[in-house]
């Protein structure tokens, strides 16, 4: 599917061969913890082509500019909203992942008449932000606190082109830089990374893990309305069956799917299971 990239005003964007004015996508995408709307790609070109879609990057990240110093779940919610609003955009499944889950779900409940639903990729992270937003915890939890310390650390820095092209070059280095997110490094396509993980890496990162303790990760949750889908890689350590529980506690959890041989970044390792799992619910 061709994706189209846009830049208007502090935010970018991309859609696909339809126009927003032509036709309100069907999906909405918000990426994860200092990545960028390129994550998606390999999904969308996975979808079925007559799916209208619109990828964002949320104010601070990617080629978005925030309009604050310091990242601000609430700020970059609304300026989201204030974008679909002025698209018009109607009907539509909004699909987050990660930590970005906070920011959708901010977004699906100041804005129930855009989205009917709201799908979480690797979105159970009860513990984890637990854990963010009480370090102490870490003695408690130290696994837990190593993966979600490396998911801070290593995004707090943009990742310079010749990083990302020595990964498309060596597995042996795929293994060893990207082991804490993906289950099997190795068997990724390097040819896409780049693409992928481009504009990857913001210092909004720093104020994310500063802040989190200020963010009512629980609360958010449970302002959503919408009906809740949940799709995660099996062996992603920062998601276990305790988090889905708490998960399914907070939100009309719906549809749950859990994708063998896979980590944290689904998207990457698996992008036609998301895309499967988005189109099984037409």
């Amino acid at each position: 599917m061709k994706i189209r990239e846009h830049q208007e005003g502090e935010i970018r964007y991309a859609t696909g061969p339809h126009s927003l004015t032509d036709q309100s996508p069907r999906y909405v995408f918000i990426h994860g913890l200092a990545g960028s709307l390129d994550q998606w790609k390999l999904v969308i070109e996975c979808l079925d082509g007559s799916a209208g879609f619109l990828a964002i990057d949320i104010p601070g990240f990617g080629g978005s500019s925030a309009s604050h110093d310091t990242f601000g779940v609430d700020e970059a919610a609304e300026l989201i909203v204030e974008f679909c609003r002025d698209k018009n955009l109607h009907n539509c499944v909004l699909v987050s992942h990660s930590i970005g889950c906070v920011v959708a779900g901010r977004v699906a409940s100041t804005a129930p008449e855009i989205f009917s639903r709201v799908v979480l990729v690797s979105g159970a992270l009860d513990r984890a932000s637990q854990l963010a937003q009480r370090p102490t915890r870490a003695v408690e939890h130290p696994r837990l606190a190593f993966y979600v310390g490396a998911a801070f650390l290593t995004g707090i820095f943009p990742m310079p082109k010749s990083m990302l092209r020595a990964l498309a070059r060596h597995s042996m280095l795929r293994r060893v830089v990207l082991w804490p997110f993906v289950a099997k490094p190795a068997r990724l396509d390097g040819s896409r990374l780049m693409e992928t993980l481009d504009n990857t890496g913001s210092s909004s990162v720093l104020g994310v893990m500063l802040g989190a303790g200020a963010i009512p990760h629980r609360d958010i949750l449970e302002s959503i309305l919408q009906p809740v889908d949940l799709i995660w890689g099996e062996s992603d350590p920062l998601t276990s069956r305790d988090d889905i529980k708490v998960l399914r506690r907070q939100v009309n959890l719906v549809r749950t799917e859990g994708v063998p041989g896979c980590g944290h970044w689904l998207w990457i390792e698996h992008p036609s299971a998301i895309a499967r799992f988005l189109q099984s619910d037409k």
